[in-house]
């Protein structure tokens, strides 16, 4: 019975100091892309996903950038590189929902070549 007790309280002990470091991390990840994507910085945007196993399609719906999504942010700023880099690795129907939102011609052009 001790056992269980102290086997459970370990647990519960490192849970509580490993979720903190994982919503900084999150959040670190979040301010690094927004950074990259603002200053149309692909090779930053690769780096920090490849650093931390990120996939773009795996964050899109939550990540928010001065309350956009990340293409939306991209396309606020004009950044046409990091948004077709963004495009790319799109699943096609979350693309396809974001065709009407976009206002460069340049990412609506890869925007229509992803959807097909």
């Amino acid at each position: 019975m001790l056992r269980k007790l102290v086997a459970t309280t370990l647990i519960l002990s490192a849970m509580s100091v490993v979720a903190p470091a994982q919503a900084s991390s999150t959040r670190d990840i979040g301010e690094s892309l927004c950074a990259y994507v603002q200053s149309d910085n692909k090779s930053g945007i690769r780096k920090v996903l490849r650093q931390r196993n990120v996939k773009i399609r795996s964050i899109f719906d939550n990540l928010r950038c001065n309350g956009k999504d990340l293409l939306s942010f991209a396309d606020h700023n004009g950044a046409e590189d990091a948004g077709a880099l963004i495009i790319k690795r799109l699943p096609k129907d979350t693309a396809s929902e974001l065709k009407g939102t976009l206002k460069t011609p340049a990412l609506i052009a890869e925007l229509e070549a992803r959807i097909g």
